[in-house]
Order: C-alpha cells, then sequence, then structure tokens
C-alpha cells in the first residue's frame, strides 16, 4: 500500500483484526490506525517513508483496567515522522494491556515509541538512529500523567543513540511525573543517557547494561 495522502489502514472496534506481511510506504499519514476493539495485531510489516507515525495502538479501558491485547510483532519501522517531525513515532501505545514486540525500529528525527496508559509491554526490540533532529526526547517516552503505571520494557537493545543540544536523548523517559515501569535485561550502548525519570515513582531498574553510556540513569 502506497502513494496515499491519508494513512493506509484504520481499524475501529471489532476484534482479532490481522494486518501481516504487509509493506506500507509514502503515505501522508499514520499507516495504520488501530483506534479501539480487542485483540488485533500488526505482525511482520515494513513500514517506512511515512509522513506521520508508523502505527498508532489505542485499546483496552484504563477506568476498568480491561485489557485491549492488541500486538505489534516483528516489524521494521523506519524512515517515519518525516513531514510531522514531533510526537509522531514508529508506535503510539494508549490504552491497557498492548504489546510491542521483536520490532526494529530506527531513523526518526524523534521518538521512537510514545505510550501512555497502563500494563504494557514493550520488548525484544531493537532501536537506533531515533532524535536525530530533537534534543531533551526519548527513544520510550510519556509524559504528564502519575497514574501511568504497570509497564514493562524488557530485552530490548537501544545503541548509538545520540541527540543533539545540551541535553541529547534519554533514552528510556518518563516526564513530568511518569513513573511504574520495571526496566529489565535491557543493553544501552552507545547512548546519551541510559534512563531519566522527572519525578516519577515505582521504578523498578534491574538488570541491565550500560556500555559507553556517560549516564546511565538518573532520578529527578
Amino acid at each position: 500500500m502506497e502513494c496515499s495522502r491519508a494513512g493506509a489502514v484504520v481499524v475501529q472496534g471489532g476484534a482479532g483484526v490481522e494486518i501481516a506481511g504487509c509493506t506500507i510506504r509514502n503515505v501522508g499519514s499514520t499507516a495504520i490506525d488501530v483506534q479501539s476493539g480487542t485483540h488485533h495485531s500488526v505482525r511482520s510489516c515494513d513500514i517506512y517513508e511515512v509522513a506521520a507515525a508508523g502505527i498508532n495502538l489505542q485499546g483496552g479501558d484504563r477506568t476498568t483496567l480491561t485489557r485491549g491485547e492488541h500486538a505489534v510483532e516483528n516489524c521494521h519501522i523506519h524512515h517515519f515522522a518525516r513531514v510531522q517531525k514531533t510526537y509522531r513515532p514508529a508506535v503510539n501505545l494508549g490504552g491497557v494491556g498492548n504489546r510491542i514486540s521483536n520490532c526494529y525500529i530506527h531513523d526518526a528525527p524523534h521518538q521512537g515509541i510514545g505510550y501512555g496508559g497502563n500494563d504494557h509491554v514493550i520488548e525484544y526490540c531493537e532501536f537506533t538512529r531515533i532524535a536525530q533532529e530533537t534534543g531533551d526526547v526519548g527513544v520510550i517516552y510519556s509524559a504528564m500523567d502519575w497514574t501511568y503505571m504497570g509497564l514493562i520494557f524488557r530485552y530490548n537493545y537501544f545503541h548509538r543513540i545520540h541527540g543533539p543540544g545540551n541535553l541529547g536523548c534519554f533514552t528510556v523517559y518518563p516526564d513530568l511525573p511518569c513513573g511504574g515501569i520495571h526496566l529489565l535485561g535491557n543493553v544501552f550502548y552507545d547512548v546519551d543517557q541510559g534512563f531519566l525519570t522527572n519525578s516519577g515513582r515505582a521504578m523498578d531498574i534491574d538488570n541491565n547494561i550500560f556500555l559507553r553510556c556517560p549516564r546511565a540513569f538518573r532520578f529527578n
């Protein structure tokens, strides 16, 4: 799917929709937009040269903490946010109980993954060359809501990530006052800084590796 002024796929409601093995490129908005429903998945897709975000993945009810059970798996997402430069990540993750796994995400001006909500998992992903045009940014980033809790970021590989300016890129960055993260078994290699919490709470940093990283983690 290619050469559209809008995005390529929109899923509203329903259950069990699978988007698999697709190439989506050269579109003028977010490539795949999953707005609600349950148990939808995006698997083994190549998404690149898109004007905005790669995938918007929203599902679950935060009032009741009912899980959406959406998944993005084994996708290659790169050269996104080509026109809308900021807050248009490879995956915009929201709601409750959704998962990103085994994805390769690279070459972006701002974020790799933006998230909000509860009980999400980001695992076994590789990130490089994020934040190429912006500083004071995170590869994985959220802000402004202390009720975002129950998040697991595990076994990911972050490497060769450097943002411009004095602040650069804080690789995992729960901002003002987000918390509730278990950071487990990740590898940070050649990055500006591994982890910054800007007044968050309930953080567990367990069994990670920080190498060629001027500052491993900071609690503000």
